[in-house]
């Protein structure tokens, strides 16, 4: 008789230690993404999908999503309740994973230049009102979620910086063609966790700082200076015990 579409395969044809493919860590990494944007979804159902998928046994996607779970506690950021932290991912599958889960969890950082044409126009303005910002940005779905931002927000936030990063409190190491300081603006709680595009959850912080944040191994306790800092920035519950 056929399988039905979420048994699992035959013991015999189910891979426990053979190599993961990339294809089978982003289907992976995809399937945790719904989780951690709070899908209410069975994780054994899902892990008996992959298995049907890719013919290796369930648990390997729970001890896989665990590993994930474990990069995002490193870097300070919101991991799946439920899957505890395992740290053992493997030499040869964390950097493949890491970059994967740049694409697919942290596709939506803020990784690029602030100074687009709308920006450049509100800071070339002499006075600049604090803006109301957007509690739920818009959002577009790719291969990653964009989320859309205020410039009025951005321009705010790196005018008020007057060319000073809010977390190391240096000069921004250039200034741009537009004779503008450098600084890269960063959401402390991230829009893929449900931050909001507001001034008290955005800073303007230096590339160094800013990468830090996202991939370095003190990446928690540099959020938490940012919090005890930046006088204007506001904790949200979920986040105290983090930054406590």
């Amino acid at each position: 008789m056929p399988e039905g579409p979420h048994e699992a395969p035959p013991p015999q044809l189910l891979r426990t230690e053979e190599a993961w493919s990339d294809a089978e860590l982003k289907a992976t990494l995809e399937a945790y993404k719904r989780l951690l944007n709070g899908e209410r979804l069975s994780k054994a159902g899902l892990y008996r999908e992959l298995s049907q998928r890719f013919s290796r046994a369930p648990g390997a996607y729970e001890r896989r999503m665990q590993n994930i779970s474990a990069v995002l506690s490193e870097r300070g950021q919101p991991w799946v309740p439920g899957l505890k932290p395992q740290k053992n991912v493997g030499a040869n599958v964390r950097p493949r994973l890491e970059r994967l889960m740049q694409e697919i969890l942290v596709g939506d950082s803020d990784t690029g230049t602030a100074y687009e044409p709308e920006v450049l126009a509100l800071l070339n303005q002499p006075h600049l009102p604090v803006p109301s910002g957007q509690q739920r940005p818009a959002t577009s779905t790719k291969l990653v979620t964009d989320h859309a931002r205020d410039a009025a927000v951005k321009a705010w936030v790196l005018k008020n910086a007057q060319g000073m990063c809010e977390c190391c409190g240096k000069s921004a190491p250039f200034r741009t063609v537009n004779d503008l300081p450098y600084l890269e603006v960063h959401h402390v709680r991230t829009l893929a966790s449900g931050g909001a595009d507001t001034v008290d959850n955005t800073v303007a912080i230096c590339p160094n700082c800013h990468r830090e944040l996202h991939h370095g191994t003190g990446a928690l306790e540099l959020r938490a200076r940012l919090y005890a800092r930046v006088d204007r920035l506001r904790v949200e519950p979920s986040d105290r015990l983090k930054t406590s």
